[in-house]
């Protein structure tokens, strides 16, 4: 079901509400969280975000805006799910919040998802799915704009924002149409601070960040006659600035930096797997690349984590399949 109606009817009759979303949050996701989670607050629900893990420390402003309780993670001693409805915002694919969903399908909870990412799996009871939008942001502005007597409180406006704000790449992205300005004014109208919440996602890093920054550029590869760049981090190059994947935030889009770049990846290396970022300009099928290594996502922005013996293996398999996609389209 896609019927953001039938949803909101759901939300109306609930009583306990637990929020989540996928590991390795970005904006967008908490955003969202926040936003929807601030608003069933105004209808009186008793809820509260559960998330598979942690959360960037450069979006710990937004979630400033609860009292103690209302965010947690996670945990192993957690036995159930003591709500009658969960809402997923930012991922329609299960093994992206596991250990969260194994506990959800123990429940008799009503499970809704709400996003913006191809493919969804079948573990919902009800979703409210629009790939075509920028972020799923949008979708919860939408949604809680319909909650009776909904207030667009400064903690809602600077929450959607910031999840509108990044997954738009800075509003440059193709899909950013009229009409997400024009939620972005309502936002700003309503208290949110373009240049603080900026200053907050992008300038408030530490020197290891700008030091792991200076390994991705040095790592750089162009393939393809120069049309893809291929941005390597490895573990080591993590223990010597003493950093982790949180500071990786947006370092995929530089490739793009370079003039006749169409195609960004980003390759790191982590304990038992790889984790890798997908981007792109015009046809060539993002979405398609991260499916063929188990993921998903966009036409131009897509990811997956995948198994490999090593980075080498990795390297190659990766730039044979991109090959293999410019030649089909």
């Amino acid at each position: 079901m896609n019927n953001s109606n039938s949803i909101l009817d759901l939300i109306i009759a609930a009583k306990k509400i637990v929020i989540s979303s996928h590991i390795s949050p970005d904006a967008d996701a908490i955003g969202s969280e926040v936003a929807l989670c601030s608003a069933l607050q105004q209808l009186g629900k008793d809820v509260k975000i559960i998330n598979p893990g942690n959360h960037p420390a450069n979006l710990q402003f937004l979630i400033n805006h609860f009292s103690e309780g209302t965010y947690s993670y996670f945990n192993s001693k957690l036995t159930e799910f003591d709500c009658d409805l969960v809402i997923i915002v930012d991922t329609s694919q299960r093994k992206q919040f596991e250990s969260v969903a194994n506990f959800i399908l123990k429940s008799n909870a009503t499970i809704i998802c709400i996003d913006h990412h191809l493919n969804p799996d079948d573990l919902f009871h009800h979703q409210h799915i629009d790939t075509t939008l920028p972020a799923t942001g949008i979708l919860i502005y939408n949604l809680i704009s319909k909650f009776p007597n909904f207030k667009l409180t400064l903690p809602i406006a600077e929450s959607l924002y910031a999840a509108i704000m990044t997954d738009t790449g800075s509003f440059r992205f193709t899909r950013t149409t009229g009409m997400v300005h024009e939620i972005i004014a309502k936002l700003v109208d309503a208290g949110a601070n373009p240049s603080l919440i900026y200053e907050h996602i992008y300038e408030t890093g530490s020197i290891q960040r700008l030091h792991l920054l200076g390994k991705a550029l040095q790592s750089i590869q162009l393939w393809h006659n120069q049309k893809t760049s291929v941005i390597t981090i490895t573990k080591n190059d993590f223990e010597e600035t003493k950093t982790s994947t949180e500071d990786l935030d947006n370092v995929v889009n530089l490739g793009f930096t370079i003039k006749g770049v169409d195609v960004s990846l980003m390759i790191v290396q982590l304990n038992d797997n790889f984790k890798m970022s997908f981007r792109s300009k015009g046809d060539f099928p993002a979405n398609k690349l991260a499916q063929h290594f188990g993921g998903g996502g966009h036409l131009n922005a897509a990811g997956a984590r995948y198994k490999a013996n090593s980075l080498e293996t990795v390297l190659n398999e990766l730039k044979s399949k991109t090959e293999e996609l410019y030649n089909s389209i």
